[in-house]
């Protein structure tokens, strides 16, 4: 197991670097390698991201699903966050994320292979004690067993009347696609 992290202080950059290569007798070997970043933006804003690569089967069992597994995969992970301090005190949030169908990280976050997901979100606070949230989702999952998507479309409206009392207020669309059955749920 390895890590290492390196930081540009003038540039706002933060650069890290891990690899585990695992071995066991009478094992295939298992080696996950990444490479993760966060970069400081205007006004507060954060800009970070993550790449990853496995290579073998993990002896771990769960993951021993298929011969094909052990070709490996990669995932990646992007996310941004700025402030918006002049459109009432908003935030833009965004997210990106990919995981091929054969990704395998036993020592990480869940990560589902085979699937992507998009997400936008923004945050404003137009009135006093006031959270409007707009967000956009798109979800696909394509594997040999599953292939569908998801959109997601949102707004809700938190109101703080009191330190007792909260109004909310929220509405979501959503479209599923089953690709594999050929069934839309609205």
């Amino acid at each position: 197991t390895a890590r290492a992290v390196k930081s540009f202080e003038s540039a706002g950059l933060k650069v890290g670097f891990s690899m585990i290569d695992q071995r066991q007798k009478n094992e295939s070997p298992f080696r996950l390698f990444g490479l993760d970043f966060t970069q400081k933006l205007p006004g507060d804003g954060r800009l970070e991201g993550e790449v990853a690569m496995s290579r073998g089967l993990f002896s771990g069992g769960a993951s021993d699903v298929a011969e094909e597994a052990g070709r490996g995969g990669s995932a990646f992970f992007v996310t941004l966050n700025q402030p918006l301090p002049k459109l009432f005190m908003g935030t833009l949030k965004a997210e990106f994320a990919h995981a091929s169908e054969y990704f395998n990280n036993p020592y990480g976050a869940t990560v589902t292979p085979g699937s992507t997901r998009a997400m936008l979100g923004l945050e404003i606070k137009p009135f006093r004690r006031s959270v409007i949230k707009f967000n956009f989702m798109n979800e696909q999952n394509r594997t040999v067993n599953v292939d569908n998507s998801r959109t997601t479309i949102g707004a809700t409206w938190s109101q703080t009347i009191t330190s007792k009392l909260r109004l909310n207020l929220g509405y979501d669309f959503r479209n599923l696609t089953d690709s594999l059955t050929e069934k839309t749920t609205k």
